[in-house]
């Protein structure tokens, strides 16, 4: 079956776009498949307020990044009716996250209270709404090795195209709060 590599970028105040976009160049060129980029906004908890990107530094830092050739991109879809209405708009594939998924589906925030099967039927319904490739958050895998064996399994059934997961010990902690911790590279590899 193979594997495609994906990594997850956060960009902060003071993020030089031209150093960002060399940044995913080389990133593409050591044969990293995709990237997901996300402004880092701030909100009530977080530690650090002051690197965090305001609304208009944030669309001008995206605008110049994204006006790049040979990109891609993918809106994130909460559930499958706002699933539908990307791919209306024209888009070629989305991204379901797992913040949004447990917004949608529990009004909270994510602090790792979810289950894969929770996810895989989630991720089902937004797979059963389109046509177009659904790439999607599978957390850390939901656990050890064969755990995350039985989550691909699971994701593949519900139709998922393509699946990223992060490398923090279990539970998964949002990237923004204190406290994470990432598996050893021995596990990782």
């Amino acid at each position: 079956r193979g594997f495609r590599t994906q990594i997850n970028c956060t960009l902060f105040d003071g993020a030089d776009p031209e150093r960002t976009a060399a940044f995913f160049d080389e990133m593409m060129a050591m044969g990293v498949d995709g990237i997901t980029v996300s402004p880092g906004y701030a909100y009530e908890r977080a530690p650090d307020q002051q690197h965090f990107l305001n609304r208009e530094r944030t669309k001008k830092m995206f605008r110049e990044i994204l006006a790049r050739p040979g990109l891609t991109i993918l809106p994130g879809a909460y559930d499958a009716l706002s699933a539908r209405i990307m791919e209306k708009e024209g888009f070629e594939a989305i991204v379901a996250g797992g913040y949004a998924a447990i917004g949608s589906m529990m009004a909270q925030a994510d602090m790792g209270q979810s289950n894969v099967r929770d996810y895989a039927d989630h991720y089902a319904r937004i797979c059963n709404a389109v046509e177009i490739p659904v790439y999607v958050d599978a957390d850390t895998g939901f656990g050890g090795l064969h755990n995350i064996a039985e989550m691909v399994r699971a994701f593949e059934a519900a139709g998922v195209a393509a699946l990223f997961f992060s490398d923090q010990t279990f539970p998964n902690r949002c990237g923004y709060l204190p406290g994470k911790q990432v598996v050893p590279v021995e596990q990782m590899l």
